[in-house]
C-alpha cells in the first residue's frame, strides 16, 4: 500500500537495500506468465509519469508473480489489507462462517460494498488486482456483468486464468483513461488502488462519466491526511456526492497486525527485503503503518452517487 512518495523514494534506497529490491524484481516465477511479463525494471530516479507508471506497473507484476511462485499462489487472489471488527458500526450485509480463509481480506471487500445493492447490475473494479472483489461479488451476490481493469499485466493474466465465471470480464487498462462507453456501469468500486494514480482527478473524472445517472462509486483506500480534503474537492468537482464516509484505519490496523505477518511469509518472509514487502503489505513497523497510527495517513470507505 505505498503512495507516489514512497514508489519515489524506492529509487533512492542504499544500495543495500536497492539490490534487495532489485533480486525481488527479478526474481521469476515457473509459470508460463512469467515468461510474457515486461523486462526487469532499471532504476533511476522515476521523475516522469511514464517512469511512475513504470515502477507501480513493476511492482504489481512482481508481486503477483511472487504469489504465483508459492504453494498457495493459485488460491491467492486477496491483497488487500483487511478489515476486523473492532465494535464500531458494520455495513455488510453478509455474516461470515468464523473459520473462513483469509477472513479479514473478505471482510474488507464486504463493508466496501456494505449495503449497496448489487445483484443484476453491471459492475466495473478499477484496479482490480487478482480478483478479490469479482470473487467476493460473485460468491455471495448476483451481478448482471462485471468487469476488472488494472494496469499491470501480472494481476490480470491470474484473474483470467483464475476467475472463469460466464458473466466475467478482465481488461488490462489505466485508470486515467479507461476503454468503455459512457454511462453503462451502475457500480464502480475501487479498493486499495487509487493512492499510485499520478492523475487521481482524472480518475474521479472516468468514474463520473462511466456510471449511469444514479450509479454508485464504491470506494476504499489509505489517503494521507493532507491530501483527503483536495481528494473530496475533486471528487464533488465532478458532481458525484457522497452518501457515506467513514474512517476504518483501526480496523485495518487489527487486521494487519493479525494477517501481515503470514502473508510476509508467503513473499518468501527474508526479513532483508521488509524495506520493500513490509511496507507493500504495511506491516507492523513499516512506514505505512506508523503513519495509520499516527494520523498521517487515514483509511477510509466512502459510496458516492452519481445525480440522476
Amino acid at each position: 500500500m505505498m503512495s507516489h512518495d514512497v514508489l519515489s523514494r524506492l529509487a533512492k534506497l542504499t544500495p543495500e537495500k536497492r539490490e534487495c529490491f532489485e533480486r525481488l524484481v527479478a526474481r521469476r516465477s515457473a509459470s508460463p506468465v512469467a515468461a510474457e511479463a515486461p523486462e526487469p525494471l532499471e532504476f533511476g530516479d522515476p521523475r516522469s509519469p511514464a517512469e511512475l507508471r513504470a515502477v507501480t506497473q513493476r511492482l504489481y507484476d512482481t508481486a503477483s508473480r511472487q504469489l504465483d511462485s508459492t504453494p498457495v499462489g493459485r488460491y491467492a487472489c486477496f491483497m488487500n489489507l483487511g478489515y476486523v471488527p473492532d465494535g464500531s458500526p458494520e455495513y455488510s450485509v453478509v455474516r461470515l462462517p468464523e473459520r473462513l480463509l483469509g477472513k479479514n481480506a473478505v471482510r474488507l471487500v464486504l463493508e466496501l460494498i456494505g449495503d449497496c445493492p448489487i445483484d443484476g447490475l453491471n459492475i466495473l473494479d478499477v484496479g482490480c488486482g487478482r480478483g478479490a472483489v469479482v470473487f467476493v461479488a460473485e460468491e455471495y451476490f448476483k451481478p448482471r456483468s462485471f468487469v476488472g481493469a488494472d494496469l499491470s499485466f501480472g494481476p490480470i493474466a491470474y484473474c483470467q486464468r483464475t476467475h472463469k465465471y460466464a458473466n466475467v470480464s478482465f481488461v488490462q487498462a489505466d485508470a486515467e483513461q479507461l476503454p468503455f462507453r459512457s454511462g453503462y456501469f451502475d457500480v464502480v468500486t475501487n479498493l486499495e488502488s487509487s493512492n499510485h494514480y499520478l492523475d487521481v482527478e482524472a480518475f474521479y473524472k472516468e468514474v463520473f462519466r462511466l456510471l449511469k445517472p444514479g450509479g454508485k462509486f464504491l470506494y476504499s483506500d489509505c489517503m494521507p491526511a493532507d491530501f483527503s480534503a483536495r481528494w473530496f474537492v475533486w471528487l464533488r468537482a465532478t458532481g458525484l456526492q457522497v452518501e457515506v464516509d467513514r474512517d476504518i484505519t483501526h480496523n485495518v490496523l487489527l487486521a494487519c497486525d493479525e494477517s501481515s505477518p503470514a502473508r510476509f511469509q508467503a513473499f518468501g518472509g527474508d526479513r532483508n527485503r521488509f524495506e520493500v514487502v513490509g511496507e507493500f503489505l504495511s506491516m507492523p513497523g513499516s512506514q505505512v503503518y506508523r503513519d495509520m497510527q499516527s494520523g498521517v495517513l487515514s483509511y477510509r470507505i466512502l459510496r458516492l452517487s452519481k445525480p440522476k
